[in-house]
């Protein structure tokens, strides 16, 4: 077997030159592979960042929707800014505890929208956005990133926020103040709310107001819509108004001013300042009735000295006064004055006894050995008239024995049948003083103590009561008055530099009732009490407020809530 040169070229193997074009063709696919790789990649990362840009502008979109929703509601109120949206809906709010109300429940979104808004894209497009949560957790201090960030949302092109990602509950409506400071006109001025005299007709629904400013007095008329106010000077001597002086009196054609511990006391004419009758008899008592005045009074050895005997004193216009002395009235009893008639309470054993006599009657002395006047009705021992109201063809009348624990009676007093008509209602021992109104054939008596308000409902046979949970405190700043309206009652309250609010309801729910905003806190004109005063009657309830210039304004109140101020 021969063998090949060794320098020939083996069969199997290419020649060189075709060897170098294999090896560069090879090489050329590698490298179109490598490269169609490398741009198949970078296209690759270029659609997940995008993709994830995205995402993080889906859930800023989404989460913003749900957190403007909740915290300013799905529709843009162009007459009120952000930030003083969440500041009124935050006064209204102020005072509840409930960890679910307003603003708490936005939490979950503001941290949503906090978990998309550190997005390295999200902040590449809208730099640093203010974090959601303190917003929540404090609006009234960081309402201004509030507003950034609806400057900065609401005009950004987001991406169509997700289906249901505004379904949150909105916050709750814009408590829209009912009053402006600028709406009040001072009635008047007055050292002090509590001494000022009130009196409301509950036939013609018309009031009477006595105002005391240092030495001077106004009587104002109150018409009988309670819109308009008219004052005049009452023109009482120096002497007589030295003293303390109250509204002793009115029938709505005369009132009467009662000077009690001036030099010259006594019963003066509230339209002239003239003086009617002079007397120094602490328990003296007076009513009027179409222009006739009557009064009921004592000759004693002083102001509280022993009583001599009762007297009883008719004045009417053009007529020279009548007086005669009460001989059927025992010098030691205690008088009560009603219509005509003239009523007294004897002490006999345990207990004190009423008798009654129309006044031309009680006039004459009783025989010794005529028959004991009927019982009308039996009180406590050492029982005394506190308060009383006019109600249709009858007088009412609070009689209360004792000092804190007090034991009350409920008195109806007949204008024009008999004395033997007299009904009572024994309400048994009662804490404190109640207020007293009459609402029609109803006798109510309320009292706030120790942050609840209980209410006595009186008919001609019994009393009803009514308690409600706490109500706030009227002290350390805060300011409370309530006034009944019939079955709904108004409570009128304020803390210092907060607003002045009101609820309108029945008394078992007025512990829970929102509260509607009157006035504005006193820095954004609204109105600072100082004092707070409401009565109610005929179906609404007067408000008297007392700012610290110890300017006095009047607030009329209806059942459905609606606030109306008086002018004068």
């Amino acid at each position: 077997m021969s063998r090949p040169e060794p320098d020939a070229p083996r069969p199997s193997e290419p020649p060189p030159v075709a060897a170098n074009v294999t090896r560069l063709r090879n090489g050329g696919v590698w490298l179109s592979s490598l490269l169609a790789m490398g741009l198949l990649g970078g296209a690759g990362w270029e659609l997940t960042d995008r993709h994830l840009e995205q995402q993080a502008e889906q859930a800023v979109a989404d989460s913003w929707l749900g957190l403007r929703t909740c915290m300013l509601g799905p529709r843009r109120d162009r007459s009120v800014t952000p930030a003083e949206r969440i500041r009124l809906t935050r006064l209204q709010q102020r005072h509840q505890d409930d960890a679910d109300a307003w603003p708490a429940r936005c939490r979950p979104l503001a941290d949503a929208f906090d978990q998309a808004r550190v997005q390295p894209s999200v902040h590449a497009r809208f730099g640093d956005l203010p974090a959601a949560r303190p917003i929540v957790d404090a609006p009234q201090d960081h309402h201004d990133d509030l507003v950034v960030l609806v400057q900065k949302l609401d005009q950004a092109e987001l991406p169509l926020a997700s289906p249901g990602a505004g379904d949150v509950p909105p916050p709750p409506e814009v408590p829209r103040p009912k009053l402006e400071g600028s709406n009040l006109t001072p009635i008047g001025r007055t050292g002090s709310l509590a001494e000022v005299g009130l009196w409301l007709d509950p036939q013609r629904r018309a009031g009477r107001i006595l105002l005391r400013d240092g030495e001077g007095l106004e009587l104002c008329q109150l018409d009988e819509t309670w819109t308009t106010v008219t004052c005049h000077s009452a023109p009482l001597p120096p002497k007589a108004a030295a003293g303390r002086v109250r509204l002793s009196v009115t029938d709505g054609a005369v009132s009467l001013l009662r000077a009690e511990d001036g030099p010259d006391p006594g019963f003066y004419d509230g339209a002239t300042g003239g003086l009617l009758f002079g007397t120094r008899y602490f328990g003296a008592q007076a009513n009027a009735e179409g222009g006739l005045i009557r009064i009921v009074t004592a000759d004693t050895d002083g102001p509280r000295g022993r009583v001599k005997h009762h007297r009883w004193v008719e004045l009417a216009a053009g007529k020279r006064p009548r007086s005669r002395r009460l001989k059927a009235v025992p010098v030691h009893a205690r008088t009560l004055l009603v219509g005509d008639h003239v009523y007294w309470t004897e002490k006999e054993t345990g207990r004190d006894v009423m008798r009654g006599l129309s006044l031309r009657e009680a006039e004459k002395k009783r025989k010794k050995k005529a028959p004991a006047l009927p019982e009308l009705a039996a009180l406590p021992p050492r029982s005394r008239p506190i308060a009383r109201c006019k109600a249709p063809g009858e007088l009412r009348v609070l009689f209360a024995n004792g000092l804190d624990d007090r034991h009350y009676t409920l008195v109806r007093f007949p204008l024009q049948a008999a004395p033997t008509a007299v009904k009572t209602i024994d309400l048994g021992l009662i804490t404190g003083v109640p207020d007293m109104q009459c609402h029609g054939v109803e006798t109510e008596l309320s009292r706030v103590r120790m942050g609840q308000l209980t209410r006595w409902r009186c008919d001609g046979e019994r009393c009803r009561q009514e308690l409600t949970d706490a109500l706030p405190q009227d002290r350390g700043g805060t300011h409370i008055a309530l006034g009944s309206m019939g079955d709904t009652m108004a409570m009128l309250w304020q803390r210092d530099d907060d607003a002045l609010r009101l609820r309108v309801g029945s008394p078992d729910a007025l512990h829970s009732l929102p509260d509607q905003l009157v006035f504005d806190t006193p820095t954004e004109g609204g109105f600072e009490a100082i004092a707070i005063r409401m009565v109610g009657g005929n179906g609404r309830a007067l408000a008297l407020l007392q700012d610290p210039s110890m300017q006095l304004y009047a607030l009329r109140i209806d059942a459905d809530g609606t606030v109306t101020p008086l002018k004068k």
